[in-house]
């Protein structure tokens, strides 16, 4: 049964249904055109029109001049040729149109002529395009066959302008300033619309430097459910655009198949949306990005692999995406205490890569991972209890609805018995004695009332105990706990005592080298102290280019020859002190300099003397 009719057989004359049957040598994806035979008939089964020849163009035209409620087909891609071609022509028909592929029921696809005659529809041999329309139109009257879902239950408001900027002066600057103020105060008034009839949504901005480019909403109700609220408008300059969002794959009503298994997922929300999934192994499940989707879409990827537990997040406070996708699966939410760092994004992705041999590079799925693989490392230590704990019980439960549980929040304790409670339900025990009697007795063989009675309260006893068992492991673990927790705070407060010895240690070292710091200084200032009583009692002269000490470029100078600094009491920037003794030996240095030249003179006259009297004698 399909959902475009009711049910209940209370059908108005006036709906109408139209069939549609490819006809033979016609193909959607062969270079000629399509050729369909359509038959439409009321609410009594009655023929309204039959039409044949008909190619795609005057079918999108029939339908929107007699706005049928059902289109039935027995293959929904004889229109459009596949998914994307289907979904083509799906977007040029009402929003209201109901698409019912008749020959697929329960799950299984059947022949058309099998269908009608099972339905009380009188078929004769091999029918021709024109008669299979007819009975699909029947067929999907009497709500057989299976709706084939096209629009989604959301609904997109684009915000646009209507034109380009163009080239321009100062006339240009304020032509762009009233665009963006049209822009914004579109935006208001739609986001203002929702909020006061209540709607569900997520908004996208699109902003530049200078102000707002253009704005969509995404709102979580069918396109009939915004009529009389938002409008459709297209001004000169102005455009906003309502329009349902179309199915990315044709689905068909209730054949949705989802897996149990219970998943990890981080998510960093935006224009582009980075997911990451990982599993209760903490193995990658999937790394995408995924741009301008809403969270419907998310949850339709996710969906594809499990079931999420738990939705991290990188940032502190948590988005209000991550908080609505959370809630709409019922999950817990992960939020660090502060918003991560890259360089703890990049550690934990880096971690992950090297050992499942990944490579990271779009930042956004780095974000996403690195929030997943912190939640999931929060918890990873108490799954592992848990499965060690299962492992140990050696009972055939369901591993991952325990985890699944216990990663929700709840104690281990807790969802255990749960499981085991549901391995005891009535129509499990049934099956489960059955089996046992099946593998006991023999045939025509049953037990005594008074054996069933005492295994029964023995099976009770058992329960009791094992109740007893769960309580008092809950109990041990309880105070191994509390022990674990009070060594932590002994190891604390070891360590804490530890640091702050190093800590002392540190300062220790910081005092001596103050204190010799210190010292140095004081003896730097006694000794000016003795430099200045030096000068101002005469006992000291300043020196600089001239006299026999000098100082000049830096250089300490006595006659000429350069000497250590030391013989200076001071050294400053262009001048030296130095004391009047060192003045004096200068003085008697200078003198002594002047007798050796002066003896050096004599012997070379001497000298010259002799020779000049020899060279006389010879003459």
């Amino acid at each position: 049964m399909h959902p475009g009719l009711d049910p209940t057989g209370k059908i108005d004359e006036r709906t109408l249904v139209m069939g549609v049957d490819i006809e033979p040598g016609s193909s959607p994806n062969s270079v000629r055109e399509a050729k369909y035979s359509v038959a439409i008939i009321d609410g009594k089964e009655r023929v309204v029109t039959k039409l044949e020849g008909v190619p795609t163009p005057r079918l999108v035209r029939l339908i929107w001049d007699y706005r049928p409620r059902v289109l039935a087909l027995d293959n929904v891609f004889e229109l459009g040729g596949d998914e994307r071609g289907f979904r083509k022509v799906m977007e040029m028909l009402p929003d209201n149109l109901q698409v019912v592929q008749v020959t697929y029921v329960d799950g299984e696809f059947l022949d058309i002529r099998e269908i009608a005659r099972r339905t009380g529809i009188e078929v004769r041999g091999k029918t021709d395009p024109l008669e299979t329309a007819v009975i699909a139109a029947r067929l999907a009257l009497r709500n057989v066959g299976t709706g084939v879902k096209v629009v989604e239950n959301r609904t997109k408001i684009i915000i646009s302008k209507s034109r380009k900027y163009g080239p321009g002066g100062m006339s240009q600057n304020r032509f762009k300033r009233r665009i963006r103020g049209l822009l914004l105060q579109a935006t208001r008034d739609i986001k203002s619309k929702l909020d006061a009839h209540g709607f569900d949504y997520d908004v996208f901005i699109r902003r530049s430097k200078s102000g707002l480019e253009g704005a969509m909403f995404v709102v979580y109700s069918p396109r009939e459910a915004l009529y009389g609220i938002v409008k459709k408008v297209r001004t000169h300059d102005l455009s906003v655009d309502v329009r349902p969002v179309y199915t990315t794959r044709v689905k068909f009503s209730g054949n949705r198949r989802k897996s149990d298994r219970p998943l990890v997922v981080g998510v960093d929300p935006g224009l582009e949306v980075g997911i990451s999934v990982l599993d209760l192994q903490g193995a990658p499940v999937l790394l995408t990005t995924k741009r301008a989707i809403d969270r419907e879409e998310i949850l339709s990827i996710i969906s594809q692999y499990g079931v999420p537990i738990l939705v991290a997040t990188d940032v502190n406070p948590v988005p209000d995406a991550v908080k609505k996708i959370a809630a709409q699966v019922g999950a817990r939410i992960f939020v660090p205490e502060k918003s991560m760092s890259v360089e703890e994004k990049q550690e934990l992705v880096s971690s992950l890569c090297s050992r499942f041999g990944l490579k990271v590079d779009d930042p956004h799925v780095r974000d996403s991972l690195a929030c997943a693989l912190r939640a999931y490392n929060e918890m990873e230590h108490k799954l592992r209890q848990v499965e060690g704990y299962l492992n140990r019980l050696e009972l055939d439960v369901d591993h991952d609805r325990v985890l699944m549980c216990v990663a929700m929040g709840n104690p281990t304790m807790e969802c255990v018995e749960r499981e085991i409670e549901s391995m005891l339900s009535p129509s499990e025990k049934e099956e489960v004695r059955a089996k046992t009697e099946s593998k006991s007795q023999r045939p025509g063989e049953q037990r005594p009332p008074e054996q069933v009675s005492e295994m029964r309260k023995e099976v009770e006893q058992l329960r009791k105990r094992l109740r007893e068992v769960l309580r008092e492991k809950e109990e041990v673990e309880y105070r191994l706990e509390e022990e674990r927790i009070m060594r932590n705070k002994e190891l604390m407060n070891d360590r804490r005592i530890y640091r702050l010895a190093g800590e002392l240690t540190i300062r220790n070292k910081i005092v001596t080298e103050l204190k010799e710091e210190l010292n140095q200084r004081a003896a730097e200032i006694q000794r000016l102290k003795e430099v200045v009583d030096m000068l101002v009692s005469g006992r000291g002269k300043i020196v600089r280019c001239e006299g026999k000490v000098q100082f000049c470029e830096g250089s300490l100078r006595i006659l000429g020859d350069p000497v250590s600094y030391k013989v200076a009491v001071f050294v400053g920037e262009d001048y030296a002190i130095v004391d009047e003794g060192t003045l004096k030996d200068a003085e008697v240095l200078a003198k002594e300099r002047e007798i050796e030249e002066g003896r050096k003179i004599d012997l070379v006259k001497l000298i010259l003397d002799y020779r000049r009297e020899r060279n006389e004698s010879k003459t």
